[in-house]
């Protein structure tokens, strides 16, 4: 199963730490390793219905199974659009909103 990690530490492969990914380039052995050595985190999303302003969201989206942000990012935006009725670009506004909300803006100075 496909699962969202945020990025703790810089990767080699160039990511930024902060990101959401999925890592699904890399073989599950070597995502093994890297949480291990506090590189990435498994990303602890909510549950969409106690989101502010997502509750009719989070209605629609329980209908498909989807209840909670990681399900959401890692839903196909075409299929997820055509089972609850909406446009592709609003079910990708809404990963984006999700995006957001669970990334940690990063201070690339040291605040002297």
């Amino acid at each position: 199963m496909m699962a969202v990690y945020r990025v703790l530490r810089r990767l080699s492969s160039g990511e930024r730490v902060g990101i959401l990914t999925t890592l699904a380039r890399l073989p599950m052995g070597s995502i093994v390793i890297l949480a291990g050595r506090g590189a990435i985190a498994r990303i602890n999303a909510p549950i969409l219905e106690i989101l502010p302003g997502w509750s009719e969201r989070a209605e629609v989206l329980h209908e498909v199974g989807i209840v909670d942000g990681e399900q959401l990012l890692l839903a196909e935006p075409g299929m997820l659009a055509v089972a609850v009725g909406e446009t592709v670009e609003m079910v990708r506004a809404w990963q984006a909103e999700m995006v957001a909300l669970l990334t940690i803006a990063q201070d690339d100075g040291c605040g002297c």
